[in-house]
């Protein structure tokens, strides 16, 4: 259980960080660009592996639900609030399947991420190039595969839901899922732990990149 927690508490943290820097980062671009424009396409260059990732997971959800699906937008776009590096458009549907589309980044990067470092460890792909491509791969997905507020929003709504279930699940003694899932856990410990530590490397790139933004007065 504390893989776990320690997992958790890694996805809280790049999250909180990967917003940060993304949001600095268009900042100095700009400041390098004297441009908002100029510094959105930059951004958008940077990160577009992982904004199609992100995009297409959507997209690919959404059709994988029956629910209606528009255009695919990669070209980003500044507002009040931030940057936006890309955008699909999704129909209405009920409160599930949307949380659902809206995790699927997280889901696909999640998946992405865990395959890449099985078959480095199971291969013995310990070179440098593999190593660097591995943490570009991570460094690009935990930027980006995130969801955005109004995808978090359906999430949290879920969330509630789920709690209620449950909350009526322990007041009725049904607990034999909640054995099942604590039996998964602690039989796939090590696994979660390993991916939750590699989780650690674009934690640890981050910080030393905002150190350096700070340290150099950007």
């Amino acid at each position: 259980m504390i893989s776990l927690l320690i997992f958790i508490l890694a996805l809280v943290v790049l999250y909180l960080l990967s917003r940060i820097f993304i949001q600095k980062l268009f900042v100095v671009l700009y400041r390098f660009t004297r441009s908002e424009k100029k510094a959105s396409y930059l951004l958008a260059l940077i990160f577009l592996p992982g904004t199609f990732i992100h995009e297409i997971s959507h997209f690919l959800a959404a059709l994988f639900l029956l629910v209606p699906v528009g255009e695919l937008n990669l070209v980003p776009e500044y507002t009040g609030n931030g940057v936006r590096l890309g955008s699909v458009a999704i129909g209405r549907t009920d409160l599930i399947r949307n949380s659902t589309i809206g995790i699927a980044p997280f889901i696909v990067g999640s998946a992405i991420i865990l395959g890449l470092v099985s078959y480095a460890i199971s291969a013995d792909h310990f070179n440098p190039v593999f190593i660097s491509f591995v943490i570009f791969v991570i460094f690009q997905i935990t930027h980006t595969m995130f969801s955005s507020k109004k995808d978090l929003h359906a999430v949290v709504e879920l969330s509630v839901l789920l709690i209620i279930v449950i909350s009526l699940m322990f007041i009725f003694n049904f607990t034999q899922p909640f054995i099942y899932l604590a039996e998964f856990v602690e039989e796939n410990q090590n696994v979660i732990q390993q991916f939750a530590y590699y989780l650690f490397v674009p934690i640890g790139l981050e910080i030393l990149l905002l150190l350096l933004f700070n340290k150099t007065k950007i």
